[in-house]
């Protein structure tokens, strides 16, 4: 199964001000690309996951997750097509779950001149291709 998680970063400008007046701007996010090849508590392992790399807070910055989980499933003829329409940037982090507590996670990043070309399904068939071939990475 894969889940598709995206976060929101947010600086806050006023940290240094005397006295502290927050000011938080929108700096971006990550996506995050799940992949668990075996359902162990799925429910459980995404709320660590969470927990543990989308919730972080800070005087000067602060992450956290936006929108739902996605979930696709790993056994559909279209989940490497499914995840490239959920992921929709030329980066992201291609997680391997290892069990609801543990994960490796891996930057990947496609090039971004192929990645913004005029015709998109250039770039939705790199993604494909490169979830593609980390899920066979992760697998053995």
């Amino acid at each position: 199964m894969y889940y598709v998680i995206r976060t929101q970063y947010l600086e806050n400008y006023g940290v240094f001000d005397e006295p502290a007046q927050p000011r938080w701007k929108a700096k971006g996010g990550d996506t995050y690309l799940l992949y668990q090849a075996v359902l162990e508590d799925p429910r459980r392992m995404i709320n660590n996951f969470i927990a543990e790399e989308c919730v972080k807070h800070s005087p000067g910055g602060c992450t956290y997750p936006i929108g739902t989980t996605v979930e696709i499933p790993s056994d559909s003829a279209y989940a490497h097509d499914w995840c490239a329409d959920n992921i929709n940037e030329p980066w992201f982090k291609f997680v391997k779950v290892t069990s609801v507590n543990t994960w490796e996670i891996e930057s990947v990043e496609i090039n971004p001149d192929l990645f913004y070309e005029v015709d998109e399904s250039k770039s939705r068939r790199a993604l494909s291709y490169k979830v593609h071939e980390l899920t066979e990475k992760a697998d053995g």
